[in-house]
């Protein structure tokens, strides 16, 4: 069986450590997904840490995709809340699509549900009250999360509560990318 393709060569949807786009030094891989790779990378410009979320370089041909990514972004820098996770830059380089957020200090609602098991009912109301908060927030501006589940609630060590990932939110305000009648995302 021949080794995977380099990550180096034009095309592959991996950044090595080291790599510089858009102002952002690569440092690490957060998570894969279906869509993107998320880094943890350094903002060169202000010596801070974001997670850097790369659109995969196998969908840089496909302009629906690519409007749904770019779209996160914007949705998710139309809010800010205490319990929202802040988006730092949207952008292109090259054929390379980006969102930088800020890097959540913890972990997931999932990884600490598998390692818990159970939650006191002050940490589970804690939880909800968050979620709600958020929630109702990104409402009032029109926008619907559509993909709330334990893997996109981020729980930050000094914040508490995070929900993440507007990567299928529709925009109640219209204007926006929609999903397609008839497909289930």
């Amino acid at each position: 069986m021949p080794p995977p393709p380099s990550p180096t060569v034009p095309g592959s949807s991996r950044l090595p450590a080291g790599t510089e786009l858009a102002g952002f030094r690569v440092e690490g891989t957060l998570g894969v997904g279906d869509m993107s790779v998320v880094y943890r990378a350094t903002q060169l410009s202000l010596g801070r840490e974001v997670a850097l979320k790369v659109m995969s370089a196998a969908l840089a041909g496909d302009r629906e995709a690519r409007q749904r990514f770019i779209y996160e972004g914007i949705l998710a820098g139309r809010v800010t809340h205490p319990n929202l996770v802040k988006v730092v830059d949207v952008g292109e380089a090259g054929e390379r699509l980006y969102l930088a957020y800020e890097l959540v200090r913890g972990e997931t609602l999932r990884v600490r549900l598998a390692r818990a098991r159970r939650f006191s009912l002050a940490a589970s109301l804690e939880i909800v009250r968050a979620c709600a908060e958020a929630l109702a927030v990104l409402h009032a501006a029109g926008i619907l999360h559509r993909d709330l589940k334990p893997e996109n609630l981020f729980l930050d060590e000094q914040r508490g509560l995070l929900v993440g990932d507007l990567g299928i939110a529709k925009d109640l305000l219209g204007g926006g990318v929609n999903t397609r009648a008839g497909y289930i995302i």
